[in-house]
């Protein structure tokens, strides 16, 4: 298991789950199957906008992100999230992109990550 990965860091999510690939699988697959979901949801808050919608999913999606040690997109989840606690929509397209971009990314790693444990 020697592949490194751009925003998951498999050694730090491996200790801190003291090495159970069971419950990692569920969490990767759990992760996979609601990343569009969490990141549609963040999307359709800036279009009324409705701010406290995006300040709940992108802290949803920033917790479930800290279980794989992200932390550059927890980093991008949490301005997402203050700026639905302060209601603030400059820079929003931006803020997103950027998040949908590394968590789009992630999902290939995760996934790699997930085919590797299954055949270790």
């Amino acid at each position: 298991m020697g592949k490194s990965y751009k925003y998951f860091s498999k050694d730090d999510t491996l200790s801190h789950f003291s090495g159970d690939e069971d419950i990692l699988e569920v969490l990767i697959k759990d992760f996979l199957e609601s990343a569009d979901e969490l990141l549609n949801e963040i999307k359709r808050s800036f279009s009324s906008p409705r701010f406290e919608d995006l300040e709940i999913s992108a802290h949803t999606l920033k917790g479930i992100l800290k279980n794989f040690f992200c932390s550059e997109l927890v980093e991008r989840a949490y301005i997402l999230e203050q700026m639905g606690k302060n209601q603030e929509s400059s820079g929003s397209d931006l803020a997103y992109q950027s998040l949908s971009e590394g968590v789009k990314t992630l999902c290939t790693e995760l996934d790699d990550f997930s085919r590797e444990l299954a055949s270790s």
